[in-house]
């Protein structure tokens, strides 16, 4: 087999597929569809489930991976951010 290396981070920061502001955080990006560049199918929120995947990017944001060797703990790391953002929330009153 051949081994093939995939920057994440750079991919994730490229501003031809995200825009000029790639590098910094914005969550609205994932409210709205982002058009298709060349081969790039662009970004479809419709195909998201909780958070944006490979599948929704077209393989341009892989936080955990993608394909049959993806990491199995994505939905475990997210649900471990859930409890965190609730233990540190309920320590407030609103």
């Amino acid at each position: 087999g051949q081994d093939i290396f995939i920057s994440t981070w750079s991919l994730q920061r490229n501003t031809q597929l995200w825009g000029e502001d790639a590098a910094e955080f914005n969550p609205a990006r994932w409210k709205n569809r982002i058009p298709s560049q060349g081969l790039w199918a662009g970004f479809n929120p419709e195909k998201a489930s909780i958070y944006p995947n490979e599948i929704a990017t077209d393989y341009a944001f892989m936080p955990f991976g993608g394909g049959p060797r993806k990491c199995i703990g994505d939905n475990f790391a997210l649900l471990e951010a859930e409890v965190a953002l609730v233990c540190l929330l309920k320590r407030f009153d609103f």
